[in-house]
Parts: C-alpha cells; structure tokens; sequence
C-alpha cells in the first residue's frame, strides 16, 4: 500500500519557504474543480499540477496532485484510483491504516497529535492533526469514495496556527485567522459521488462547517474518553423527546390508517442555536409514518442548548409512537 500522499505535501511545505505576516493580506477563495477528478474545493488561488506513478503491490497508481502556497500556509488535494477497483468498509478501513502508517513511517519528522474518524455520506474517511518539525501544524483528512482515494491537507507555521499559545488539539486554542483558513478550505470539499449518499442532516451540518462559529461535531462519548477538555461545538444528545418546548405531534396518515400501519418512528434531528430543528430526517419505522413524523419533528421547538457557556448544535433523535386505531 502506498503512504498517504500527505507526506509528500508535508514535504513539500517543509522545503519551502513560508513567511509570517502580521496582517496577511486579504486571500481570495474560488472554486476548483480538477478535470476527471469528481469534486471541488476552494483554493486561495490557483493551484499548481502534478500528476505521479506511485508503485503499490497491486500495480501502478496515477496520482494527481495540485498544491497552492500562500504567504504563510499551503494547500494541498489528491486524489488516486486503486486499479484492482476493490471496495468495501474492510478494504476501505485497511487502506486508510495503511495510509497513515505509511506516512508516518516515511516523515519521521512529524508526529500525530490526534487522530478520528469521518464521513461523507455513507464513505469513511479520517483526520490526522500534526505537528512536523516542532514548528508547523498540520490538517490531514483522507476518504476513500469507491476505489478512489482523496485527500486534502493544510499546513502552517505553529505562531500562525497558535500565536503565543502552546500547540495542541483544540480548536478553541487556534487562532481565529488559521480556523477562517481552516473552514475556507477543508469545509468546502464536495466528492460529487458523496453528496449523493448524504443525507438531509448532514447536509446540513456540512452547511454549518462553514460558519464561524462552527467549531465541528463531538459526541458526549467520544469526550469521556479524553483526558482533553471538548474542542468542538455540537452534542449528541440521545433522545430528546423529554427537552422539547413544543414537541408537535404527527397527524396519523389515512393511508397508514387504512393499513393498520404502526410502531415507532425515529427521526434524526439537527437542533441548531436557537433551538429549531435545522434538519431532520427518519431513520427507522414504518415506511407510510415516517413523512407524518418527519414534518412534526421540522415543527418542534427545544431550548437552546448551552455547553460550557457558549451554545451548541444539538444532534439527537425523536421518537414518535403510532398506534393503530
């Protein structure tokens, strides 16, 4: 298996030269959309291409590659085809492992700060945080969509990403001019055969990404797990029936009547600062009950959710019981 083609961006950055500016100058974000590549991003510019054999045990892979250096970061995307054409949750999870050992075992130089797994739609993907020569830190997310593997990444020096502070996983402790790079460059990838797979939720969710006040997704136990403070900005928060201020109740469809149509319905929803659902979508129940849910979940109201102070997106389920008459 080949190394994540992150290393070879890591390198490239390390060899250049990046330039710390106090006021760096405003940077002008447009869409790219590489030929044959079946995605977009924006870059603060136009990117530099490169296309590459890269040598596997399963044959050659046909890399391409397009980086774009700022005054004081650097962009990276990638993008390559398995020729065995393979696919599969397990064949996907394998390549990403290998991936990021690959990688590090290629850059001794960098060390990983953390490491969780994503999503788009129903592809997993991965993100790395490092920190490579003591003095740039990095954002590395890697998907494998089909037999194709795709990766972007952003580097900068670690007073960009920082300041004064001390380097760390948090997004709370980066600076507010690395998090706007952050979100105008990782929030904007759209992998065309994902979207396809998303659902209402997390399309919306990938919408939020791109705020400013968006900060990312964490589950309640994924934190317990960490001997870190929370670094994002949106709970799960398990059913939510019982928090709702108004919790409208679905009207009880004639055609499910008519088929004695009954059971539970759960419905995903996207809670957003407000307290209104943002999105909502049903994931389990009957076929014939599950519209009537979803337009009563839309119709809902919550408290506003507050997390260490400041308030959060709320991911949760709501369940609606339908009983035959």
């Amino acid at each position: 298996m080949p190394a994540i083609v992150a290393g070879c961006a890591s390198v490239c950055y390390a060899q250049g030269t990046i330039v710390t500016i106090d006021q760096p100058p405003p940077l002008i974000w447009k869409e790219f959309v590489p030929e044959g590549g079946g995605c977009s991003i924006q870059f603060p510019g136009t990117p530099d291409a490169k296309v590459s054999e890269v040598e596997t045990s399963k044959g050659k892979i046909i890399n391409h590659a397009f980086t774009l250096r700022s005054p004081d970061s650097f962009y990276h995307l990638s993008y390559m085809d398995y020729p065995d054409g393979a696919e599969g949750p397990e064949i996907a999870k394998a390549r990403l492992n290998a991936g990021r050992d690959g990688m590090f075992a290629q850059h001794k130089e960098m060390k990983l700060l953390s490491e969780r797994e994503l999503a788009l739609g129903s592809f997993p993907g991965r993100e790395f945080l490092i920190l490579q020569n003591q003095s740039s830190f990095g954002i590395f997310r890697t998907y494998m969509v089909h037999a194709r593997l795709y990766e972007i990444a952003m580097l900068a020096p670690v007073e960009v990403a920082f300041g004064k502070g001390s380097v760390s996983s948090r997004v709370e402790d980066r600076t507010k001019y690395f998090n706007s790079l952050a979100r105008n460059f990782l929030a904007s990838l759209k992998i065309d055969a994902a979207t396809e797979t998303m659902g209402e939720v997390e399309r919306k969710l990938h919408e939020f990404e791109k705020e400013e006040w968006y900060e990312g997704v964490l589950t309640m136990a994924s934190r317990s797990q960490s001997d870190e403070p929370a670094t994002q900005k949106s709970i799960t928060g398990g059913v939510l029936n019982g928090r709702a201020v108004r919790l409208v109740s679905p009207a009880y469809p004639p055609m499910a009547r008519a088929s004695h149509a009954s059971g539970a319905v759960s419905v995903k929803v996207l809670i957003d600062l407000e307290g209104n659902v943002a999105a909502a979508e049903s994931v389990e129940g009957h076929p014939l009950l599950r519209p009537a849910a979803v337009k009563a979940a839309r119709e809902s109201k919550f408290t506003p959710t507050k997390f260490e102070g400041k308030p959060v997106l709320v991911l949760g389920v709501i369940i609606y019981n339908f009983v035959a008459q």
